[in-house]
């Protein structure tokens, strides 16, 4: 029998061996590996694991009891089926430096936080009304053991072994740099109105960037959606310094604190890095009314950050909504691998779709000044806010 490796929350494990072997387990249970298809699973699970030995770089299970370099950070509630396989791309991960996993939940009923706790997680408990985006995150990174610390959605799936080593590599690369953040991969059942959208978005590029504002006054002299893309910053996936976080700490507010927390950084000197070596894959098909409520919260936040205004006007409105079913036509009409029917329906679809879509972007920077001076907006948007 071969000396341990080490412990994790979930017990014990040593090295394995051939088919038919027995090795350490859980709670130091004894298993036999079993021969064939499941036996040949395991054998490569540990020839994987002795090719990282090799090259330095361990998984998850070995180095969490270790000093963590950093730690990586999920807040979640209810996660489910996608939470563990998320679970199980985290203990995959080959890095050359210790990590942790830190999981903050607030009132899981589906076992998510006991499921994280047998992963080896470090699980704090809070009440489902303490939840908020920025808040919960600065807690996250204050409780952290590791300097870098990595904030993953609870069903943003590592793409591949080396997801944190890219990332934290790619941050600790660039002295300056206060977070960095990773390319987003749609899921294969991504719908295609919601592939086109993250499509343009900064997190799905293939090139390297490092952002930064050199002169403040330039920021602002740019058009609004250019001042986006030199902020742009996802906490689907990123990773932020620990010591930069506690100068500079996520705002609180309803929707957008990653980007806002950018604008905050950016302005005070320091840089952000997009690393497209990392990557998650990550998408949501969401119904008409969870995208439109996302869309609103979206351009307020960005009218309110930056001043964009896509649709400013009433007749802005119409003619976008007189445009959208051609559009989101097209959208359809180069999406491969659609039947007739499939293609008829997405094209019927794109009708309400997108109609929606522009109405968000006209009344979410409208409320920004409605609420100020407006019972009437100030209600609308507390009911669009609170109908998550």
């Amino acid at each position: 029998m071969r000396k341990p490796l080490g412990d994790t929350a979930a017990g014990r494990f040593r090295t394995c061996g051939k088919p038919g072997n027995i090795v350490r387990g859980p709670a130091g249970s004894r298993l036999r590996l079993a021969a064939g298809a499941a036996g040949a699973a395991a054998a490569e699970a540990c020839r994987r694991r002795a090719v990282a030995r090799r090259r330095g770089l361990r998984p998850f299970e070995e180095k969490a009891l270790e000093d963590p370099k950093a730690t990586v950070l999920l807040p979640t509630r209810n996660g489910g089926a996608p939470f563990r396989r998320v679970l199980e791309a985290l203990r995959r991960q080959e890095a050359d430096f210790a990590f942790e996993l830190l999981v903050i939940d607030s009132g899981s009923r589906d076992g998510t936080d006991r499921a994280a706790a047998a992963a080896g997680a470090r699980v704090i408990a809070i009440a489902p009304a303490d939840f908020q985006h920025g808040r919960t995150r600065n807690r996250g990174v204050a409780e952290a053991r590791g300097e870098f610390v990595a904030l993953l959605s609870q069903d943003a799936e590592p793409a591949d072994a080396q997801w944190l080593q890219h990332l934290v590599r790619g941050l600790e690369a660039v002295p300056e740099a206060a977070g960095a953040y990773c390319r987003q991969i749609p899921r294969p059942d991504c719908d295609p109105f919601v592939r086109d959208r993250l499509g343009r978005w900064a997190a799905t590029r293939a090139v390297r960037d490092v952002q930064s504002i050199a002169d403040p006054e330039s920021f602002w002299a740019l058009e609004p959606v250019a001042r986006l893309a030199r902020i742009a910053f996802d906490n689907v996936a990123s990773c932020v310094r620990k010591s930069v976080v506690a100068e500079h700490p996520f705002p609180e507010r309803r929707f957008g604190e990653d980007v806002a927390w950018s604008l905050k950084v950016l302005l005070a000197g320091k840089a952000i890095v997009y690393e497209p070596a990392a990557a998650v894959i990550h998408s949501h098909n969401e119904g008409l009314w969870a995208s439109f409520r996302r869309v609103y919260l979206d351009h307020q936040n960005l009218n309110d950050l930056l001043g964009i205004s896509l649709v400013p006007s009433f007749g802005d409105l119409i003619k976008n909504c007189w445009r959208g079913p051609g559009y989101y036509s097209a959208i359809v009409a180069r999406t491969a691998g659609l039947t007739r029917l499939q293609r008829l329906g997405w094209r019927l679809y794109g009708g309400p779709y997108g109609a929606l879509q522009v109405l968000a972007q006209f009344l979410g920077p409208r409320s920004n000044r409605g609420r100020r001076t407006s019972r009437l907006v100030r209600g609308l948007d507390r009911w669009i806010a609170g109908r998550g």
